[in-house]
């Protein structure tokens, strides 16, 4: 019977793993890059595409993006769409955009169209909620707090581009938010 020599302390960590000293540096680096890493990202490795996408465009909403401070994230889990409900949301859409006097505002053939693609199964779209509080400074440098409701249909699956160019935050997506931005001025 072989009897294993006798370990310095240095040796054992608290899981057991036996490393000697100069086999730790490596291991210590990665994780003080990783630290770092994370430490200087604004966003949540564990974040949905909803609330990455959301928080995107809040930002490009926003005078200063360094301004905001995510506070909390709420978020309801996904909702397979029947049809009646596609079908009111779609009609929901066209007239807040119609009404926000968007030039690109969906017609009717645009919801049939969604609709026979749903109906012939090509289409099976979710829906995605998510409300973020988040503060900003005001012209006194105080913290002001606001909520932004985001919400996206669609898949998935579905590219991040997507995903940011159609999450609607408080109602109207970037673009829809940049027109009503540029009439109003």
């Amino acid at each position: 019977m072989q009897l294993s020599p006798k370990l310095h302390p240095s040796e054992i960590t608290p899981y057991g793993i036996i490393m000697h000293p100069h086999q730790t540096k490596p291991i210590v680096s990665i994780l003080c890059l990783m630290a770092t890493a994370l430490a200087l990202s604004s966003c949540d490795l564990f974040d949905s595409k909803l609330v990455t996408a959301c928080e995107t465009v809040l930002k490009q909403r926003l005078l200063s993006s360094a301004e905001y401070k995510r506070v909390k994230v709420s978020e309801l889990d996904e909702l397979e769409l029947d049809r009646r409900l596609l079908e009111s949301y779609l009609v929901t859409k066209q007239q807040r955009s119609k009404a926000s006097g968007y030039p690109l505002a969906m017609d009717d053939a645009w919801i049939q169209t969604e609709l026979k693609a749903f109906d012939i199964g090509i289409s099976r779209p979710s829906f995605f909620s998510a409300s973020i509080v988040y503060e900003t400074l005001n012209d006194l440098q105080e913290p002001v707090r606001h909520l932004a409701k985001c919400v996206y249909v669609g898949n998935k699956s579905d590219s991040s581009l997507g995903w940011e160019v159609e999450t609607a935050v408080d109602g109207l997506t970037a673009l829809e938010w940049s027109y009503s931005n540029i009439k109003s001025h």
